[in-house]
């Protein structure tokens, strides 16, 4: 993900609600404190690090990431003792195998030319059983164009069938869900 669509207000937990997107973005990590309880947790492209701050009350510890050195400068001021950020690729993860019980990586798959590689990856550092929370664009929304999404940031934007379709051919899904701006 580019640093220039972060929307700042979004992205620091405190400035929040300055942004009319962060309970849309806020309301994906409180969705998974659900499944963080004690659990090792990674966070792809966490930016700024609001969602670590969501997260670290209910895990055992979170590991935040983000490839843009400002953004994961800015994260570690919502790491505590059980929090920490490291610069990084999601496609290139400097962890062993199955390291991780829970992984959220939310609005980030769109952003990459190399999803295929990116969710193996994912597949590699999580341990078996446990879970991926991901969020990405509908396509059935946001419409793009000849395949071309409006967002200029966006490399694709998936329909529910082939998000479906990609996550299958590294995951077991158990189901997929809508996040509705009621």
């Amino acid at each position: 993900m580019t640093a220039s669509e972060r929307i700042k207000g979004a992205n620091i937990i405190d400035a929040g609600r300055l942004s009319p997107y962060w309970g849309e973005h806020a309301a994906r990590y409180v969705y998974a404190q659900q499944y963080v309880q004690d659990k090792m947790v990674l966070d792809i492209a966490c930016g700024t690090g609001y969602g670590i701050g969501l997260l670290r009350s209910q895990a055992k510890f979170v590991t935040g990431v983000d490839i843009d050195p400002g953004a994961a400068g800015e994260a570690m001021s919502e790491c505590g003792q059980n929090a920490a950020v490291i610069l990084g690729d999601g496609s290139n993860l400097p962890f062993e195998d199955e390291s991780f019980d829970v992984i959220t990586s939310f609005e980030t798959l769109e952003h990459l030319h190399e999803r295929g590689k990116f969710l193996s990856e994912l597949r590699r550092v999580l341990r078996t059983g446990a879970t991926l929370l991901l969020s990405t664009p509908n396509a059935n929304y946001t419409k793009p164009v000849n395949g071309k999404p409006e967002n200029p940031f966006h490399i694709y934007e998936y329909n529910p069938g082939e998000l479906r379709d990609d996550l299958r051919s590294q995951f077991s899904i158990v189901e997929i869900r809508g996040q509705t701006l009621d």
